[in-house]
């Protein structure tokens, strides 16, 4: 198995997708026609294409938007997701669910600009 892992996302208007990322402290690098957020110590890449030219990988397909999938990660605390929360709203997100406990889980759920569902998750070994 490969070492590395990445994530290609659709996105309606880069310029506008790329400054929500970064208002919602995200780490952004930007390149030619897509960005790419780094996330976690593992260094995962999820690469952001305007819509026209994503089509190009599912051969001009239709995208959907909506719940095919949620983007998970974990944090260090539950003052981060806090803080990230405040963040997410600031940028133009919309939050759904939380922040809030579930077990020893305290998680945050919210959609970025594009209809993309993400998860923030602190576990806790105390709780």
């Amino acid at each position: 198995m490969k070492n590395e892992f990445w994530i290609s996302l659709p996105v309606k208007n880069l310029r506008e997708s790329i400054e929500f990322y970064k208002k919602s402290t995200f780490d952004v690098n930007e390149f030619q026609q897509r960005a790419v957020l780094i996330g976690g110590k593992k260094q995962v890449q999820i690469m952001l294409y305007e819509e026209v030219d994503f089509k190009n990988f599912i051969d001009g397909k239709e995208i959907g938007y909506g719940n095919e999938i949620i983007l998970s990660f974990q944090v260090e605390s539950e003052h981060e997701i806090d803080s990230f929360a405040s963040a997410i709203k600031n940028a133009g997100g919309e939050i759904i669910k939380g922040p809030m406990w579930s077990g020893k889980i305290y998680c945050l759920r919210f959609k970025d600009i594009n209809g993309h569902i993400w998860e923030s998750l602190y576990y806790s070994q105390e709780k």
